[in-house]
């Protein structure tokens, strides 16, 4: 009996340890989760002025250009400090910069992470062709970059793009300019790379000049899927996009041994051998030699008559 009343008094000192531990802890719980709520929201209202500042100086105008450049009520005053724009940004200026720079509403508020839509024109050409010809009516000049991985890995997501410049401006002698990104793409896929190596001849055949350059593989699957924000040389005046070597778009569209240069051939070479089909079906359809700079019959006879 002496054992049992021990063994509960030892219990209920234990228990009310514990009550008095929750006692003083739980008010400390609920400061420091308001605390932090408060401070989370303090931050997604900052993000606001903070993002507006970054979309500009990526494209190349400045914090302090912006009232030039962009207008829209904005003072030099007003653009000095985060807290001070935060006071005078309204939804038609959101507006406005989402369809200037063509970026997403979401991101610009903070609310999502991606800043650039995603054209996806995988297994579509002709829509590709549609949307560049939208592009061209703009009466804009436009230009380009077909951006491939320095190192192809496993299809485990997509890891190339082309991306559209399309000026918008000019400020001090530099081209401002907006991005459109075309995603979608496994480049060390057969099919993936026919499509693509497609829309970037619809491209070139619309006077869009594309050139190639290799890039950062990591930074590269950031990038094409619209959620890695571009850095801006100031000196330089352009984009300094992550890329290291530079390849010619029009020799990776027209000559077999570097079209296919990367795909992977999968078993008795199905890879290869559908690349090559692939692009010759895509041919017949008028989406892949360069007409206007090259001898289209010459070429798919090339095409035709390659060995793997």
């Amino acid at each position: 009996m002496k054992e049992l009343m021990a063994l509960l008094n030892n219990t209920n000192t234990i228990v009310s340890i514990l009550a008095g531990f929750f006692a003083i802890t739980a008010p400390l719980l609920l400061w420091y989760k308001r605390r932090k709520e408060n401070k989370k929201s303090d931050v997604i209202s900052q993000n606001v002025a903070t993002r507006f500042i970054a979309i500009f100086e990526s494209h190349g105008v400045h914090r302090n250009q912006i009232p030039t450049f962009f207008d829209h009520g904005l003072t030099f005053f007003h653009c000095s400090t985060d807290e001070e724009l935060l006071k005078h940004l309204t939804n038609d200026i959101l507006e406005a910069v989402t369809e200037l720079f063509a970026i997403n509403m979401e991101w610009l508020q903070g609310a999502s992470d991606e800043i650039y839509p995603i054209h996806d024109f995988y297994k579509h050409p002709q829509e590709c062709k549609d949307f560049l010809n939208r592009l061209k009516s703009n009466n804009n000049p436009l230009g380009g970059y077909v951006f491939s991985p320095s190192k192809t890995k496993n299809r485990d997501s997509y890891d190339s793009a082309i991306v559209i410049t399309e000026e918008i401006g000019v400020l001090n002698n530099h081209a401002i300019e907006r991005l459109h990104i075309l995603g979608g793409w496994i480049f060390n896929y057969w099919r993936s790379r026919a499509y693509l190596t497609a829309c970037a001849s619809i491209a070139l055949n619309n006077d869009i000049w594309l050139i190639g350059k290799e890039c950062d593989g990591d930074w590269l699957k950031t990038f094409c899927t619209g959620k890695e924000i571009p850095k801006y040389d100031f000196d330089y005046g352009g984009f300094n996009f992550n890329t290291s070597k530079t390849w010619y778009v029009d020799e990776f569209i027209e000559q077999p041994e570097k079209y296919i240069n990367g795909v992977s051939p999968e078993q008795n070479n199905f890879g290869l051998h559908s690349a090559i089909s692939k692009w010759l079906e895509l041919e017949a359809s008028g989406y892949m030699s360069i007409d206007k700079y090259s001898n289209r019959i010459k070429i798919r006879t090339q095409f035709e008559n390659y060995s793997i």
